[in-house]
């Protein structure tokens, strides 16, 4: 962007910010999370500055990019909650029987899992704690910088790798048992 367009943008933008904020504190209910809207949203509407068509209001404009990337943070945060349940479901069904496990041991199971995701190679677990969180694969591969076919191959390798330590896992503590 060039100098004039940063004061174009700033012109436009400062003026807005303090609304943008009442704005996130009302989708989000909670000071932090607002900040953080608002960040996002700034950075986007400076990123995308060039895209901006005069002819419309720019707090209309900007207004609708926040809205936008609070519907996306939320379906990220639905998705992780998603994924983090059916593994808790998955994990309660494999260590039961026919009595109930007590959540600390889940919560071991849980704990011993991130160690073991923590162990992954750089390159796998960078996409596939990204994908944990919600992000799809075209976002993480934008996000890295590296095609969309290299993050679903670390992804599916750090899925494999995990899957074949806890069978392994699984065996040695029932063989122990």
């Amino acid at each position: 962007m060039t100098a004039t367009q940063n004061i174009e943008f700033n012109n436009h933008f400062l003026p807005i910010r303090n609304m943008l904020y009442s704005v996130a504190l009302r989708y989000t209910k909670n000071r932090n999370d607002a900040d953080d809207l608002v960040q996002e949203t700034s950075l986007k509407v400076y990123r995308n500055y060039q895209k901006y068509n005069p002819e419309y209001d720019f707090k209309s404009w900007t207004v609708a990019i926040m809205e936008n990337t609070f519907i996306s943070n939320l379906r990220k945060v639905k998705t992780a909650r998603n994924h983090l349940q059916g593994f808790k479901h998955y994990r309660n069904s494999e260590l039961t029987t026919s009595t109930k496990v007590p959540e600390n041991q889940v919560q071991d199971v849980q704990d011993k899992l991130w160690v073991m995701i923590e162990e992954l190679p750089a390159k796998s677990k960078e996409p596939f704690v990204l994908y944990l969180d919600g992000y799809r694969y075209e976002e993480i591969a934008s996000h890295l910088e590296i095609p969309i076919g290299t993050v679903k191959s670390r992804i599916n390798y750090a899925r494999t790798k995990l899957r074949n330590q806890l069978s392994s896992k699984e065996l040695r503590c029932q063989m122990a048992g």
